[in-house]
């Protein structure tokens, strides 16, 4: 990708790039497109940590799925809570690995959509995933997750979508799940 892509065209607002055989780093300089809406770079060979795209406050959708992207300490994810608007986050299929931080569930309220499978994210599911009280669609399915979900899992009545299926889970489901009066789509098949 053009290293200075975001000086070049500082007002762009949807830039769609997915699909392409894009490589290397993801250019730090989009974090100057500050009216950026719409960003998909998924399905590419793009390498290197995700930057802090929490700098591009109109972000309402990020498509960064099926790259080979890490994120070092999660600090990525922390960022995102500045994106305010954010509804869609799609980072499945990278090389995301180490515990899903708490801070996942300071994203943004509007958040309806979470891709977070095919990663090697590993560890207990934070409690604090039940904060995204608009989430409709959550996969986090192909993973290392352990341990049991957690009960604040009932507190996303809008779920229609949760797989978290092919992980190491443990444990009883939880009876929060019969909270979820939406769901219509419940993967939990083991490994």
């Amino acid at each position: 990708m053009p290293p200075h892509i975001g000086y070049t065209l500082p007002k762009i607002q949807i830039l769609i790039l997915s699909s392409n055989k894009f490589d290397g780093l993801i250019p730090a300089s989009l974090l100057n497109a500050y009216q950026m809406q719409w960003l998909y770079l998924g399905q590419n060979s793009l390498t290197g940590p995700a930057p802090f795209f929490g700098s591009l406050p109109n972000l309402e959708e990020l498509q960064l799925s099926y790259n080979m992207l890490d994120l070092g300490d999660w600090g990525f994810i922390s960022s995102l809570s500045n994106c305010s608007r954010l509804t869609r986050l799609y980072l499945a299929g990278n090389n995301f690995q180490g515990e899903l931080p708490s801070s996942i569930g300071n994203l943004s309220s509007s958040l309806e959509i979470l891709w977070l499978r095919d990663n090697k994210i590993s560890g207990p599911i934070p409690p604090e995933l039940g904060n995204l009280k608009n989430l409709n669609t959550l996969y986090m399915d192909y993973n290392r997750f352990t341990g049991s979900i957690p009960a604040t899992i009932g507190n996303l009545k809008k779920l229609v979508v949760l797989a978290a299926a092919q992980n190491r889970l443990s444990g009883t489901i939880p009876d929060a799940i019969g909270n979820l009066v939406q769901l219509t789509d419940l993967k939990l098949d083991a490994t």
